[in-house]
């Protein structure tokens, strides 16, 4: 798609998944405001991390964004469903088996805490971003990877361990109190 962006997209600060952005989205949304055409900046202003049911953009990386998300989030729908011994579809949206995907949701149940398995769906997540990106530049493409990639940053930056740790105890509580098996802090 056109655009044009060269003095907005070379005047944003680096994005690193290992360190806080300089530029909060809300930030990076009014650069945009003034810099970006209307039809352009309607299309940034909407732009979220999770949309329960997305509708087409008509900008075909959004859409390929959103497609990714829902198979990514079925995958683990389906893994999660099947260790907890209930049916999958009724939580399922679109589906469509994507074996790389089933492999990864997968290996995410085997790691010690919710909070490591989080941490790789942000890197699976901004790894997909990055592939996205190849012959992006400057143009509005280049606009939403870097406010999905802004707004994986904030969500991060939201998490804290006491809220974590207490919230976890809580659902580990809840499913003891309804007798299904549930997972320990430990990861057994």
């Amino acid at each position: 798609m056109s655009g044009g962006y060269y003095y907005l997209a070379a005047s944003l600060p680096y994005l690193s998944l290992r360190a806080a952005p300089r530029l909060t989205a809300e930030q990076f949304l009014r650069r945009c405001a003034t810099q970006a055409c209307a039809a352009h900046y309607r299309i940034l202003a909407e732009v979220e991390l999770f949309q329960a049911q997305p509708a087409r953009t008509g900008l075909a990386l959004l859409d390929r964004w959103h497609e990714h998300e829902r198979a990514l989030r079925n995958a683990l729908a389906v893994v999660r469903a099947k260790r907890l011994g209930i049916a999958a579809a009724v939580h399922l949206r679109d589906f469509q088996r994507d074996h790389r995907l089933a492999e990864i949701a997968q290996r995410l149940l085997t790691l010690d805490s919710p909070l490591a398995a989080d941490e790789e769906l942000d890197r699976l997540r901004w790894r997909f971003l990055e592939e996205l990106a190849v012959g992006h530049y400057f143009d509005l493409e280049t606009l939403v990877i870097y406010l999905l990639k802004l707004r994986i940053i904030e969500r991060r930056a939201r998490f804290d361990p006491a809220t974590g740790a207490a919230l976890l105890d809580r659902m580990l509580a809840q499913g003891a109190a309804c007798g299904r098996e549930t997972f320990t802090r430990s990861g057994n």
